[in-house]
């Protein structure tokens, strides 16, 4: 296969996570290399490129859109920065894989899909939670009958906050966009498309920014989600699905899952049904590696992406107005691969605890 060129824009918090699933990519036969990496000031991007002998770093990013031999960007800088940037990177050529969110409206998302297009490129943007095994075991079950017909679900995420970049609380960013997103993508990946939305919310400076919203599901399920700053601790799981027959809740959060647990009136109890610890949330840089080698789609579907920035936007507008907004946009229902081997699950380690 031939050997796929990546240059790094953001050398903040995450940086070191998407380079260690780079190496890990290689580790496991897939052709890639990272070339470059960009920050916006220079003393984090030497200190990481030192640390782990890339080619080149700086803080010049049209000299990184403009050398020849990198075929693709990946964005993480500041998400009020991603649009422009996936921009400037598609005009000059390059493939594009962004961190949440991929733009800050779905208006800016469709014109950035249609710009891919246009010039025969792929993009991509995180969250990819429905990439998991965990997410896929839950859609198969779903999907499968085993809680019957889902008829309600509930999501929560949220923390103290970030206090190491003003970045996040402003214009632009914000708890939908941050925490909401990673609910949103794993909830719309099981149910599907949502059609109307309302929002309600909190705000005590920056320190509390706390969002409630009620999502109307286009099969008629209904379903809650809170997500926010200024949440200290929790003990609940991040997403519940309630079924005709059953009830199917994730453990831990969709980004990091642990694995599901599953009460269904025919067992009569809970089942857990543990994650194995592999599974990375920078998983979707390999999706979209493979998909450029392989010529083909990715299996994080776009189109799923920019559903989920509508709902935050109708969510938003909702929450300014008092009033339910019906969301427009749809995506084709998600098709997941086969189950995974579990018999022999308490015989594995986590891989990435040696990483």
């Amino acid at each position: 296969m031939p050997l796929l060129k990546l240059a790094i824009l953001g050398a903040g918090n995450v940086a070191e996570s998407y380079i260690r699933q780079i190496r890990r990519l290689r580790e496991s036969g897939i052709e890639v290399e990272l070339a470059a990496l960009c920050g916006r000031t220079a003393r984090p991007a030497k200190t990481l490129a030192d640390r782990f002998d890339i080619p080149w770093h700086g803080t010049d990013m049209q000299a990184v859109l403009g050398h020849g031999e990198i075929d693709a960007v990946i964005i993480l800088t500041p998400m009020q920065l991603h649009a422009a940037h996936a921009r400037a990177a598609l005009l000059a050529g390059k493939h594009v894989f962004s961190e949440k969110t991929l733009a800050g409206t779905a208006s800016e998302g469709h014109e950035l899909a249609a710009l891919a297009r246009s010039r025969n490129l792929c993009i991509a943007a995180a969250p990819f939670t429905t990439l998991s095994p965990t997410f896929q075991d839950a859609h198969r079950r779903i999907n499968g009958g085993e809680i019957g017909t889902p008829h309600a679900c509930r999501a929560f995420y949220g923390w103290h906050g970030p206090d190491w970049s003003s970045w996040f609380h402003e214009q632009g960013a914000g708890t939908l966009r941050d925490l909401g997103v990673y609910a949103l993508t794993t909830l719309t990946g099981l149910l599907g498309p949502v059609r109307t939305v309302f929002a309600l919310g909190s705000m005590s400076g920056e320190a509390t920014d706390i969002t409630h919203i009620s999502l109307g599901f286009a099969n008629g399920c209904t379903g809650t989600l809170t997500a926010g700053y200024g949440i200290q601790k929790y003990r609940a799981s991040g997403i519940e699905i309630y079924g005709s027959t059953g009830t199917l809740q994730f453990m831990g959060q969709d980004w990091d899952p642990k694995g599901i647990e599953l009460w269904t009136n025919d067992e009569g109890c809970w089942r857990q049904f543990e994650a194995d610890g592999s599974w990375p949330w920078t998983d979707g840089l390999r999706d979209f590696a493979i998909s450029i080698i392989a010529q083909r789609p990715p299996e994080m579907q776009l189109s799923l992406s920019l559903h989920v920035l509508e709902i935050i936007d109708k969510a938003l507008a909702s929450r300014a107005s008092g009033r339910a907004v019906f969301v427009e946009s749809s995506f084709d229902p998600l098709t997941v691969s086969a189950q995974a081997d579990r018999s022999e699950l308490h015989l594995k380690h986590n891989p990435l605890t040696f990483t």
